[in-house]
């Protein structure tokens, strides 16, 4: 079993925040370009679900985003605070996720011709993987794995940065 890399993981923690900033920024130049299609195409429709669920997946789906990148260039080092950034890392890619299930289920429901058996199974399927989802999530808050030594997730210089300096 070979052991950690510090060096490579140190450089692939660079990456993934380079990455993230990179997905906020086109993010938010996308909604900035194309808001004026967006009131005319969604807001000035009638209608109010399609509108919740278009609020849901673009507009809180940002905020998360947003709420992400933050997280991952600030500062603090402290075990409690990494492993709060982790549960919110977790949560804040499930139910974008969820959100996005639950559309689809309203399709598939419409595809076919709006069977009740239709949307019973898939809403059943869905409550089990929602289930399921949070019992890990509770389980990881009740019972934290610890992170390997030197391993943050914060933007400060990490220990491991600090021994190789050194």
């Amino acid at each position: 079993m070979q052991g950690l890399d510090p060096v490579g993981l140190v450089q692939n923690l660079r990456i993934l925040r380079l990455v993230q900033i990179s997905a906020t920024v086109a993010t938010i130049y996308d909604h900035s370009i194309l808001f004026d299609q967006e009131v005319e195409l969604i807001w000035k429709r009638p209608g109010i679900i399609a509108k919740i669920f278009f609020l849901l997946t673009r507009y809180c789906g940002d905020c998360l985003i947003v709420t992400i990148t933050t997280l991952l260039f600030t500062k603090a080092n402290t075990a409690i605070v990494s492993h709060s950034r982790l549960l919110i890392l977790m949560w804040a890619t499930t139910i974008p996720a969820w959100v996005v299930q639950v559309i689809m289920q309203f399709r598939v429901y419409a595809m076919y011709n709006r069977a009740k058996w239709v949307l019973a199974f898939t809403f059943t399927c869905f409550i089990t993987q929602m289930a399921a989802a949070s019992a890990f999530f509770v389980l990881d808050l009740v019972f934290p794995r610890p992170l390997p030594d030197g391993v943050t997730f914060a933007a400060g210089e990490s220990s491991l940065e600090k021994e190789r300096r050194h």
